[in-house]
């Protein structure tokens, strides 16, 4: 029987020890602005995971983006997907966009690219802003309608990006949020 096992672990596909990369192929790492912006303005911003820690506490890239576009640089990578604070964004339900911010993330978006490094951009990254959360957030039947609004906005806006992905991973956030509470959920008194 060991015989069996070590022979169904044993791999010979791979035969040929020069297998490369195809030239275009993108080679990246992924952050969200909860994780890296600093000065949040979402529904993170006083969560307190179980063992207390914060979001609070980060590479502060929204003030200071140079330390870690040349960490991305030192790596080699092709290819950096990073997202938009929607709460830093938009102040409300279908308002306009906050001009500074727009402007600000296009500065950032624009440095990526000058380091040979492909942008790919997410519009939401586990994180409402406070005004949507306050409103029930993903449960609010308004909440399609919201998102719609700020996705064609920031299309108007006209930002310096190839690649887009409209939602992270929606079944991990539907699962830490709503089914294991792992993940902030709209404030109890939105009802």
């Amino acid at each position: 029987m060991s015989d069996n096992i070590s022979a169904a672990t044993t791999c010979t596909c791979h035969e040929d020890a020069n297998l490369k990369f195809p030239r275009d192929f993108l080679w990246g790492v992924a952050t969200s602005p909860t994780q890296i912006e600093g000065s949040i303005v979402n529904e993170w911003a006083d969560f307190k995971a179980r063992d207390l820690s914060t979001p609070n506490t980060c590479a502060d890239q929204w003030q200071n983006p140079g330390s870690d576009l040349a960490l991305l640089s030192r790596l080699n990578l092709s290819a950096y997907r990073m997202g938009l604070d929607w709460g830093r964004l938009q102040a409300g339900p279908c308002t306009p966009l906050a001009k500074d911010v727009v402007i600000r993330y296009g500065e950032l978006i624009e440095q990526v690219k000058e380091r040979g490094i492909e942008p790919f951009v997410t519009l939401f990254h586990f994180a409402c802003p406070v005004w949507m959360a306050q409103r029930g957030g993903w449960t609010s039947p308004e909440s399609v309608d919201w998102f719609c609004d700020f996705v064609h906005r920031v299309c108007e806006a006209r930002l310096p990006i190839k690649y887009w992905i409209s939602i992270n991973e929606p079944g991990v956030y539907v699962t830490m949020a709503y089914l294991l509470g792992m993940f902030p959920l709209p404030w109890p008194d939105c009802h």
